[in-house]
């Protein structure tokens, strides 16, 4: 356990650090302000780096049974919750300029839609195996800003190498950083 402090020094100048909405909140705007200026604020103060980003949460899956739900925010719709989040990046990108946003909430949505390929877990809350894979994929390809070329398939059996190359394909056509 360590406090955000702590975990910026542990560099003396970081490429990137990155953060999100939690993601039951990530649909509401008032819940990113004040908040994000002063956490830009605090990690401005407190270290070095190159590039500030916000990761885009994803909205849930239609069959969301999470305990403590907070998804009838949403009315249970996960369009309504894709929005609704995407109203909000959108915010925030005007409001900070310098800010980059890692679109990982169009991406899930856009793979679901194209791919057609379960991607949560049995909650339909988190990403399971192929979800993390293609959300590590799309990181990839924004951080070092260039197609991903190669397609690493893990050695567990989880993922096949074909699903993993369908995700490498669909990845590299996806659009790069928001501003």
């Amino acid at each position: 356990m360590v406090s955000i402090l702590d975990g910026l020094k542990l560099e003396k100048e970081w490429d990137y650090i990155l953060t999100q909405q939690g993601s039951h909140q990530s649909g509401f705007i008032e819940t990113y302000e004040p908040y994000l200026g002063k956490i830009l604020n605090f990690v401005k103060n407190n270290s070095k780096f190159k590039h500030f980003g916000w990761q885009e949460t994803w909205a849930y899956g239609k069959n969301m049974d999470w305990p403590n739900n907070q998804f009838a925010k949403y009315n249970r719709d996960p369009e309504i919750m894709y929005k609704k989040i995407h109203e909000c990046v959108t915010q925030i990108s005007e409001n900070y300029k310098d800010l980059f946003i890692i679109n990982s909430g169009d991406v899930v949505k856009n793979a679901f839609e194209e791919l057609k390929i379960n991607l949560y877990d049995n909650h339909d809350f988190h990403m399971n195996e192929i979800g993390c894979y293609l959300i590590g994929t799309n990181f990839i390809k924004l951080l070092l800003g260039e197609k991903v070329k190669n397609v690493y398939v893990p050695s567990n059996d989880v993922i096949s190498k074909d699903i993993c190359k369908r995700i490498f394909e669909f990845i590299n056509k996806q659009e790069g950083f928001k501003k």
